[in-house]
């Protein structure tokens, strides 16, 4: 069986002009030119066509995928702990869009600046309250409310300031040290590891709703630091 480029185009929703940039980069290449010069597609290039779009949705670049097809996807396992965490990185910075956008949707009462500038603590408690057992949710308002929160708090600040040039080299023992840090200080609170997870997930993440000058760490050095809260807590 044989497609033309309009049937493969049709059947894979996507364009011809697509399928010709693939021709181009030698990532699908038309497999029958009849004499009138005609361009048609085999089955299997209709498989290899769907394998190209599922790779993209695992956000390979075109590069990327005709180097996996060129080695019959052996560089792909290597490729993926990169993937996940580039989508890790998406996703937060998709979901810091989202809860900024409702806010502002929600102080109809505030200039767009003003919105912008409202804190998210609100939010924070109500995810809380949402994920956390009664008793831990409890505990965790009472930690909130000690005195000696707020020098907690600075001395968390300042871990991970320090776990900066960590994470650029990379030196995952001492920053296993600094997580156990880190870690010890909620736990003094008699705090559960899901609950610690979630406060160090929200405290990070809030590092990246303020403004860029006053941001301790970038969206890449915080997917890295909670996926080393995530093994020393697992």
């Amino acid at each position: 069986m044989r497609y033309s480029s309009s049937d493969l185009s049709n059947l894979a929703n996507v364009t011809k002009k697509t399928l010709r940039h693939y021709e181009k980069m030698d990532i699908l290449i038309t497999s029958i030119i009849d004499n009138n010069g005609y361009w048609y597609y085999k089955a299997e290039d209709l498989d290899n066509l769907q394998l190209i779009k599922n790779l993209q949705t695992m956000s390979l670049t075109l590069k990327e995928i005709k180097a996996n097809l060129d080695n019959d996807c052996k560089l792909l396992r290597e490729q993926l702990p990169e993937k996940l965490n580039y989508i890790d990185e998406q996703m937060i910075q998709l979901e810091l869009a989202k809860r900024m956008i409702k806010k502002i949707n929600s102080c109809s009462e505030l200039s767009i600046f003003d919105a912008i500038k409202v804190s998210f603590d609100e939010e924070h408690l109500l995810r809380y309250k949402e994920n956390l057992p009664e008793n831990q949710y409890n505990l965790v308002l009472d930690m909130m409310n000690k005195p000696q929160s707020f020098d907690d708090h600075n001395a968390i600040i300042e871990i991970i300031k320090s776990t900066k040039p960590l994470i650029k080299k990379k030196k995952s023992i001492l920053l296993q040290e600094k997580v156990k840090e880190i870690t010890m200080i909620f736990k003094k609170y008699n705090l559960t590891d899901n609950t610690i997870e979630l406060l160090i997930e929200s405290f990070l993440k809030s590092n990246l709703e303020g403004p860029l000058s006053l941001r301790v760490l970038n969206v890449k050095e915080v997917v890295y630091l909670l996926n080393m809260f995530s093994k020393e807590i697992n």
